[in-house]
């Protein structure tokens, strides 16, 4: 009962927010302005080839993405990102798969979502390691709300004033973050997550701030977010001229204790087009140090079952180099894009993290995807290999 409770609330502020969102504001959404009439906001068709080899073998093929954008009527656009990945080979069959399927409306005093979302950079500023208010994954079917604001503040003995960019509240409800094989549907396995993001400036430097609390609807993995005490997880990302880094904690189960499930990832951005010569367009860094553990947390290498099998999480790196010629003239036949990664990680503090026995169910490959690269699961088999990953293709 609590749990369709909280939904219906959740959705019936969405349906208000619909109903009054056409009062005029004192400020308004650059995006909801931008957008006039009914037509194509962006499209993208991208072709192209990867090679993989990580905790799951090694993979190759071809593979397609479709991402469209578009708007409605008024401020409601809808997304759509659908990809198909082929594996070398005449009879093999391909994969495909819905990566964003989403309508939103984009008001003067809120915004609500709805459907399947790359929620990535919205709960995170990472691009590997990160998202763990999510348990690591990314793409979630997902509803909504978020509102908006700014500050002000006056300057004493000075007629100035200090205003801020964007910020926002968001609430969101996930009812299930598992793969298809472990999900079911009866509400134990949602999600609740809400988040103040704050925006700030310094001179030539730009800042975000997360902070997110999430919680289950019932004790699933006490480990987790998924329980009924629920996690906090704080960021800050700070942007100045071609460089970038990054700084995320979190407490991903306030039921078990900071001993048991903290962690904390670290990195750092540079755009490098101008230091070499135009091959490369940007490099990533990312590092997760493990700042808690315990034998009963299977998601860190704890086997709950046979605790003298359980080993403790170690550090562990990533690193990304990718490019992307003709951005700068859209209209430029070459669109070229190609990159690569590199990574020791196994998908600790996530739910790709779980290992055959350590539960009491089945587990098979985990209970979800974990990090990504180019829209690939991607992840090490063990600390002291690697996985890596190459891919090229054509743009238009």
């Amino acid at each position: 009962m609590r749990r369709t409770a909280g939904l219906i609330v959740l959705v019936g502020l969405g349906a208000a927010g619909v109903f009054f969102g056409r009062l005029d504001a004192l400020e308004t959404a650059a995006s909801s302005k931008a957008m006039t009439g009914t037509a194509v906001v962006s499209q993208e068709y991208r072709v192209g080839y990867a090679w993989m080899q990580d905790v799951s073998g090694t993979s190759y093929g071809p593979y397609a993405v479709l991402d469209f954008k578009q708007k409605l009527f008024n401020s409601f656009t809808a997304e759509m990102n659908a990809r198909i990945f082929k594996p070398a080979g005449s009879d093999d069959g391909a994969d495909l798969g819905l990566e964003i399927a989403s309508v939103s409306y984009v008001g003067s005093w809120f915004s609500v979502s709805g459907g399947r979302r790359d929620l990535g950079s919205t709960v995170s500023p990472g691009c590997y390691f990160g998202a763990y208010s999510t348990m690591g994954e990314r793409q979630l079917d997902s509803v909504s709300l978020t509102f908006p604001f700014r500050l002000f503040a006056d300057i004493p003995d000075a007629d100035a004033q200090v205003k801020a960019p964007y910020n926002a509240v968001t609430l969101l409800y996930a009812p299930n973050l598992f793969d298809a094989e472990h999900s079911s549907y009866d509400g134990t396995q949602g999600l609740l997550l809400a988040q103040l993001r704050v925006k700030f400036r310094i001179k030539e430097s730009s800042s975000d701030l997360y902070i997110n609390y999430s919680r289950g609807l019932e004790d699933y993995f006490i480990n987790t977010p998924l329980c009924g005490a629920g996690g906090v997880d704080a960021a800050y990302a700070l942007h100045l001229g071609i460089w970038g880094c990054f700084a995320d904690w979190s407490l991903e189960s306030l039921m078990t204790g900071p001993a048991a499930s903290s962690v904390i990832a670290a990195g750092t951005s540079l755009e490098i087009k101008k230091v070499s010569f135009g091959l490369l367009d940007s490099a990533v860094f990312e590092a997760e140090v493990p700042l808690g553990w315990g034998p009963e947390n299977p998601f860190t290498g704890g086997d709950p079952q046979n605790p003298a099998l359980a080993t403790d999480p170690q550090w562990c790196w990533f690193v990304k180099v990718t490019n992307r010629l003709g951005t700068d003239r859209p209209n430029q036949p070459l669109r070229l894009f190609y990159g690569g990664a590199l990574t020791n990680a196994i998908g600790d503090y996530t739910l790709s993290r779980l290992a055959e026995g350590s539960l009491s169910v089945p587990v098979g490959d985990g209970f979800g995807v974990g990090p990504r690269v180019e829209g690939f699961a991607f992840r090490s088999s063990s600390y002291a290999s690697l996985a890596g990953i190459v891919y090229a293709g054509y743009e238009f």
